[in-house]
């Protein structure tokens, strides 16, 4: 018998709960516990069985809740085909529309949604969901909605498709080691470590780390090209100095194309925010980021235009064309890359993770995709 915490109603009313909201999942019969009546009140639901035994607390487990009611819906469903098919019966339609409502209010009681409905970003779920007792939206894990990590099963292998991919690192193995076969490793790599990223492990950077190619015609890029990686800062960049110290080291080929986070105003904008720029002799900006969470960062060129686009939103893209190969100091990952390399300058206080090079422009679509993982 389904009681409440509120006196029990008679059969024939049935009030609806619009509190309880829970994803649908499958039970096998088996698994079904046997149930003898169903009522739904705004208290909550408390289900028993026929010894009279309680099978959960007012909102109590799901999956007692989705058992019990799955079982109650075939048994009304059978009552009510087997009375349709009966041309004359004692019953009535009193019993018919008693059992009617049986279902229905096995329905309201547990407010069944589709399964696997769509969170803020447009990802599916993965489990039930339930409210809590103050009605936070927590999971029956106790963790809330946007806290429990996708697991990194879910994603693509990061390099997957080598296809007109430079450098692919996901660091995933606590190494910075470039997956692209025959394409350029790191030639110093001190003061890197590893820690969770947004992916799997990332790599994480210090005031004196260096992660420094030394000069590879590999990394001389012309358009079309694009970078990408995700970004995690915690410390701002500089607010005094010259404006070239005033800015954090993302990826940087000097003299050539560069990756920073700086502080900038945007139009119609009332103060200065950290933002990631790309720069190939002309700059791109994207749209500011939050220190202490991860971005995801790109830069595209397509030969004509400079784009940057963060956590896969394109921003305002520039004319652009070539870019100069007169560099020659390599390229670093997590610093300014100019005078020498392998000492730090304008360091990134942080961590990247995900990072990838390619010799194409990656589309809009391609980068939303790879923001969302």
């Amino acid at each position: 018998m389904l009681h409440s915490a509120r006196p029990s109603l008679p059969d024939s009313s049935i009030v609806p709960s619009s509190s309880d909201r829970v994803s649908l999942t499958t039970a096998t019969h088996s698994e079904l516990p046997r149930v003898r009546n169903v009522h739904s009140v705004p208290s909550g639901l408390v289900l028993t069985n026929s010894n009279d035994r309680p099978l959960t607390s007012p909102r109590g487990s799901v999956e007692t809740c989705l058992s019990a009611a799955l079982h109650a819906v075939t048994a009304s469903a059978t009552r009510i085909a087997k009375m349709l098919r009966t041309s004359h019966t004692s019953a009535g339609p009193g019993r018919v529309v008693k059992a009617a409502g049986l279902l229905l209010a096995v329905a309201a009681g547990c407010g069944f949604e589709p399964a696997g409905g769509g969170d803020r970003d447009g990802a599916t779920t993965d489990g039930a969901t339930t409210d809590g007792a103050e009605g936070d939206g927590a999971r029956p894990d106790g963790t809330s909605p946007d806290s429990r990590p996708m697991p990194d099963a879910a994603a693509a292998p990061l390099c997957a498709d080598p296809t007109n991919l430079v450098v692919c690192m996901p660091f995933d193995d606590g190494t910075r080691t470039n997956q692209v076969a025959g394409g350029p490793q790191l030639t110093t790599d001190t003061g890197v470590g590893s820690t969770p990223g947004q992916v799997g492990l990332a790599a994480t950077l210090g005031a004196q780390s260096v992660a420094w190619w030394d000069e590879t015609t590999a990394l001389d890029l012309q358009p079309p090209f694009t970078i990408e990686m995700f970004v995690y800062y915690t410390q701002d960049p500089p607010t005094n100095g010259s404006s070239d110290m005033q800015r954090i080291g993302v990826f940087d080929n000097d003299s050539q194309f560069s990756i920073f986070l700086r502080w900038h105003q945007a139009s119609g904008a009332v103060d200065e925010r950290v933002t990631p720029m790309c720069n190939v002799m002309s700059t791109a900006w994207g749209a500011p980021i939050t220190k202490d969470a991860w971005h995801h960062v790109a830069c595209v060129h397509d030969g004509t235009t400079l784009t940057v686009y963060t956590d896969g939103i394109a921003g305002i893209p520039i004319g652009a064309t070539q870019v100069s190969t007169i560099g020659t100091n390599g390229t670093t990952m997590g610093q300014n890359c100019d005078g020498d390399p392998t000492s730090a300058s304008t360091p990134l206080i942080g961590r990247l993770d995900e990072l990838r090079v390619w010799t194409e422009a990656r589309s809009a679509a391609e980068l939303l995709t790879a923001a969302q993982r």
